[in-house]
């Protein structure tokens, strides 16, 4: 096998990642189901917040053991906006243990509905949360967006359109943030050419224009929230280059940004604690 033929078959495997084995049988099946998780934190699993077409749409929340209203971090996990589950890769959890309710919130992929499916799922998640804060012991005024890959691609797409004051900081863990480079850097691998055509769900023309106007680095503006982002500059799937173009954009406009690279790291990689302490850090100094 040559090497682009190697490259290929890698990226294809790692783009087919779906959440582990066993990972839905956590899941309480019952609707708003109420739990209990570490440290006396209560677990809500499989919210409806939304039934697109008919399709309910659900997202788990976690409530810290502190007194409420508590901030509120959205998450959205990644999957090449082709896999995965809100469980899938769940790397902002224990963002509890630091006082912070956490909700993940599932979106239509790509075979469900293509662009812009997946920003208006995760919009309507958002609007929902906020709208049923009291009920939950949130505070709406105190929100925060984070998300893996595809999934960090959306919640930057979500704070350009949000912006401040709606969206108090935003942390991205290895984003496609330049569709259109992305997708240059994969040209003549077929079934990733074909993952951008499906995503928007169009013609190949029509699909790299709006590639473009998908892409963060395009959309952002003056008003976006403070931005983290974390990225490994050994990531062959997103390159470090992606948050690069993010971080310099923002800085440019005058936004907030801080971008940590870290050395030896590929793609999907997990945060440490002290990483994990880093992001709770950045959104505290927001409250």
């Amino acid at each position: 096998m040559n090497r682009p033929a190697r490259i290929l078959a890698a990226l294809a495997a790692a783009l087919s990642l779906t959440a582990p084995a066993g990972c839905r049988s956590l899941v309480i099946q019952s609707r708003d189901a109420l739990g209990l998780g570490p440290s006396g934190e209560s677990v809500h699993r499989d919210v409806v917040f939304a039934r697109p077409g008919g399709r309910e749409l659900t997202l788990d929340l976690y409530l810290p053991a502190t007194p409420r209203p508590a901030p509120l971090v959205v998450w959205f996990h990644g999957g090449a906006w082709r896999y995965g589950t809100k469980e899938f890769n769940f790397h902002l959890r224990d963002l509890t243990r630091h006082g912070f309710a956490v909700a993940t919130v599932e979106y239509r992929r790509i075979q469900q509905a293509p662009w812009p499916g997946a920003v208006q799922d995760a919009e309507a998640g958002l609007s929902w949360l906020r709208l049923n804060a009291g009920r939950y012991g949130l505070d709406p005024s105190r929100v925060f967006l984070t998300g893996e890959s595809a999934g960090g691609h959306l919640a930057a797409v979500l704070a350009s359109r949000r912006g401040r004051p709606d969206i108090r900081a935003v942390c991205l863990l290895y984003a496609p943030t330049d569709l259109t480079a992305l997708w240059k850097k994969y040209e003549g691998f077929g079934p990733t050419n074909r993952l951008f055509v499906d995503f928007f769900g169009r013609d190949e023309a029509t699909a790299r224009n709006l590639a473009r106007q998908a892409s963060p680095v395009a959309l952002v503006r003056r008003n976006m929230p403070p931005t983290l982002m974390f990225h490994g500059d050994n990531d062959w799937i997103v390159p470090v280059a992606q948050s690069r173009a993010l971080h310099e954009r923002l800085r440019a406009l005058g936004v907030e940004s801080k971008l940590v690279v870290l050395e030896g790291q590929n793609h999907a990689f997990p945060l440490t604690a002290a990483q994990l302490a880093e992001v709770a850090s950045f959104f505290k100094s927001r409250l």
